[in-house]
Order: structure tokens, then sequence, then C-alpha cells
């Protein structure tokens, strides 16, 4: 009799010690399976925040991009395509702000421009991968001319679209042209 509730008592040991052991592998894959997200997190480096910091992102970084945009903003559209240029004007200004934000960076880190969508009327690439790509210093001079042109050759566009539906005067015109 002794020798079986011996080994019994063993046993209960032997499970109490897989149930504590369970236990803890579930906790530490809890925690691998909560901390793995594969998105970097929103750090607020010494640039100020990157989203929500403005419309569009990075306004704050850019004081001609917030003029250029506010001067747009605050009147109404006369045009059909009015507040669709100017969604997209938005848009690529948070673009451009936002690279900016992320080259002057002291981190060289691209944070600010990874959110930023893709346009084919605006983009050669996705701005994220401009900024790494100046970053790792493996961009041709021609590429970022082509992209610089994309950018410049759809934002005037858009500007000028803009100062027609919107009935901007000559010296007003003149003024978006320059910012």
């Amino acid at each position: 009799m002794e020798f079986r509730e011996v080994k019994v008592d063993q046993l209960t040991s032997y499970i109490f010690i897989a149930a504590i052991i369970a236990v803890i592998g579930a906790l530490v894959g809890y925690q691998l399976w909560i901390g793995g997200s594969s998105m970097p997190s929103p750090i607020e480096g010494f640039g100020g925040p990157a989203m929500g910091s403005g419309v569009p992102d990075c306004l704050r970084t850019s004081a001609d991009s917030a003029a250029l945009y506010s001067m747009f903003a605050q009147r109404a559209q006369t045009a059909e395509d009015g507040p669709g240029d100017l969604q997209e004007l938005q848009v690529l200004l948070g673009k451009l702000a936002c690279l900016k934000k992320d080259l002057l960076g002291a981190g060289g880190v691209v944070q600010a421009t990874y959110r930023q969508p893709f346009r084919t009327s605006q983009d050669m690439e996705p701005v994220a991968e401009t900024a790494a790509r100046c970053f790792a210093k493996t961009i041709p001079l021609r590429d970022i001319d082509l992209a610089l042109e994309k950018w410049k050759g759809r934002g005037n566009l858009l500007v000028k679209r803009q100062c027609t539906s919107v009935n901007l005067n000559e010296a007003e015109v003149a003024t978006a042209l320059k910012l």
C-alpha cells in the first residue's frame, strides 16, 4: 500500500509541475502574440509629431504648405472638380512635408512618410521608399530628379486649377504659385 501511495503523490506532483509549466508557457506566448505587431510604434522624435499634427499630415513642419493649403481651404469652390483637386493637393502637400520632416530628422528614420498614400498621378514610387533610398544612399540622382519633377508638375497643375476654382486675383495666383 505504501508503494502505491508514493506513486500517487509523485504523479500529482508531476501533474502540478506540468500545469505550472503550461500556464507559464501560455503567458509567454500571449505576451509574444500581443507584442508581435509589425508596425513601428509612433514615437515622437525631435521633429515633433508627424501624424495628427495638422491637415495634411506634417503640415506644421512646413509654413509654405500650411499657407498654400489654407489659401484654398477657406474659400468656396466654384468648379465641379474643385473639392477633389483640393483633396489631392492636400495629400501631395502632406506627402512633401512629411518627406521633408523625415529627411531633415536627426535619426535618419522613415517615420513620417510610412503612412503616406501612393498615387500614380503623383508618385513614381511610395514616398516612404524614396526616403529610405535617400537614407541608404541607393537612389540615383536621375530618380530624384524624376520624382521631384512629377511632384512639381502635378502640384503646379493642382494649384492652377484651385486658383481658377476659388477665383483668385492675379496677385494671389502669383503668391500661390510661388508657395
